[in-house]
């Protein structure tokens, strides 16, 4: 059984800053603040292997990424996604939902 570190989130900022178990509001601020004086990344995880990140573009356009337990189940979304499914992405992964984009998910050798 997971402790509840491993299953506790933490979302990170590109300016260092990070938010311990985030509220839903929380992650809509950090999601609408990106590409906004220097803020061009975020990642929400859930223990050590397991998150869902985004880099903003300066076209507002996202790379949006998700990784599931290992690095072999590392994937990236095809092609670059917007900022509402970027959030769409986030708040998804918090519920412990799916993330179910219209997008298709290429794994990234790493």
């Amino acid at each position: 059984m997971k402790d509840a570190r491993e299953r506790e989130l933490l979302l990170s900022m590109a300016d260092g800053q990070e938010i311990p178990s985030p509220t839903r509001q929380e992650i809509e601020t950090a999601i609408r603040e990106l590409n906004v004086a220097g803020h061009r990344f975020a990642i929400l995880s859930r223990g050590k292997v397991g998150f869902v990140q985004c880099y903003a573009r300066g076209d507002d356009s996202f790379d949006l990424e998700r990784q599931e337990g290992s690095l072999d189940a590392h994937y990236e979304a095809r092609p670059r996604v917007t900022r509402a499914q970027v959030l769409e992405a986030f708040l998804a992964y918090a519920d412990g939902q799916p993330i179910a984009l219209s997008v298709e998910w290429v794994p990234l050798e790493l």
